[in-house]
Protein backbone atom coordinates (compact mmCIF):
# COMPACT_ATOMS: atom_id res chain seq x y z
CA UNK A 1 0.00 0.00 0.00
CA UNK A 2 1.33 3.73 -1.08
CA UNK A 3 2.38 5.49 2.00
CA UNK A 4 0.06 8.36 1.60
CA UNK A 5 -2.62 6.05 1.92
CA UNK A 6 -1.52 4.51 4.88
CA UNK A 7 -0.98 7.84 6.03
CA UNK A 8 -4.79 8.79 5.61
CA UNK A 9 -5.87 5.58 7.01
CA UNK A 10 -4.13 6.19 10.28
CA UNK A 11 -5.35 9.67 10.47
CA UNK A 12 -8.95 8.53 9.22
CA UNK A 13 -8.90 6.63 12.39
CA UNK A 14 -8.22 8.95 15.08
CA UNK A 15 -10.02 12.16 13.11
CA UNK A 16 -12.53 10.69 10.93
CA UNK A 17 -12.60 12.13 7.39
CA UNK A 18 -9.41 14.06 7.60
CA UNK A 19 -6.93 11.89 6.32
CA UNK A 20 -7.57 12.90 3.02
CA UNK A 21 -6.91 16.95 3.95
CA UNK A 22 -3.12 16.04 5.81
CA UNK A 23 -2.42 14.01 2.65
CA UNK A 24 -2.65 16.84 0.14
CA UNK A 25 -1.06 19.06 2.97
CA UNK A 26 2.01 17.13 3.09
CA UNK A 27 2.12 16.61 -0.60
CA UNK A 28 1.59 20.51 -0.86
CA UNK A 29 4.42 21.19 1.25
CA UNK A 30 6.83 18.18 0.38
CA UNK A 31 6.60 20.23 -3.53
CA UNK A 32 6.84 23.33 -2.10
CA UNK A 33 3.57 24.72 -3.25
CA UNK A 34 1.40 27.23 -1.42
CA UNK A 35 -2.43 25.38 -0.44
CA UNK A 36 -5.31 28.03 0.90
CA UNK A 37 -7.97 25.66 2.67
CA UNK A 38 -11.54 27.75 2.90
CA UNK A 39 -14.25 25.40 4.77
CA UNK A 40 -16.99 26.34 7.42
CA UNK A 41 -15.75 26.43 11.17
CA UNK A 42 -15.64 23.00 12.83
CA UNK A 43 -14.69 20.62 9.54
CA UNK A 44 -11.01 19.84 10.85
CA UNK A 45 -8.89 23.04 9.40
CA UNK A 46 -7.27 23.72 12.44
CA UNK A 47 -6.50 20.12 13.58
CA UNK A 48 -5.34 19.07 10.05
CA UNK A 49 -2.73 22.22 10.32
CA UNK A 50 -1.81 21.01 13.92
CA UNK A 51 -0.97 17.32 12.87
CA UNK A 52 0.36 18.35 8.92
CA UNK A 53 2.98 20.57 11.21
CA UNK A 54 3.53 17.29 13.56
CA UNK A 55 4.57 15.75 10.58
CA UNK A 56 6.66 17.68 9.29
CA UNK A 57 8.80 18.20 12.33
CA UNK A 58 11.51 20.80 11.48
CA UNK A 59 10.55 21.44 8.03
CA UNK A 60 7.72 23.97 9.36
CA UNK A 61 6.92 27.26 11.06
CA UNK A 62 3.31 26.93 12.41
CA UNK A 63 1.38 30.51 13.36
CA UNK A 64 -2.19 29.95 14.76
CA UNK A 65 -3.13 33.88 13.47
CA UNK A 66 -1.41 36.06 10.81
CA UNK A 67 -2.40 38.73 9.17
CA UNK A 68 -0.91 40.91 6.38
CA UNK A 69 0.91 43.27 8.59
CA UNK A 70 2.15 40.61 10.12
CA UNK A 71 3.51 38.79 6.81
CA UNK A 72 5.20 41.88 6.22
CA UNK A 73 6.88 42.22 9.35
CA UNK A 74 8.16 39.00 8.64
CA UNK A 75 9.59 38.84 5.36
CA UNK A 76 13.19 39.32 6.83
CA UNK A 77 12.89 36.33 8.35
CA UNK A 78 11.06 34.30 5.46
CA UNK A 79 13.68 35.60 3.13
CA UNK A 80 16.14 32.21 1.54
CA UNK A 81 13.72 30.29 4.40
CA UNK A 82 13.15 26.67 2.73
CA UNK A 83 10.63 25.53 4.86
CA UNK A 84 7.13 24.98 5.01
CA UNK A 85 5.16 28.21 6.57
CA UNK A 86 1.89 26.58 7.93
CA UNK A 87 -1.02 29.67 8.93
CA UNK A 88 -4.28 28.12 11.14
CA UNK A 89 -6.23 31.27 10.75
CA UNK A 90 -4.84 34.35 7.77
CA UNK A 91 -6.44 37.65 8.54
CA UNK A 92 -6.75 40.38 6.48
Amino acid sequence: MHKLRQLIRQINKTHKGLGPLVAINILTAKAKKCLLTVSPAGCGKSMSTEITHMLLKGEAIKYTSLTLAGLIRLRDQFSNYTGSIIIDDLGS
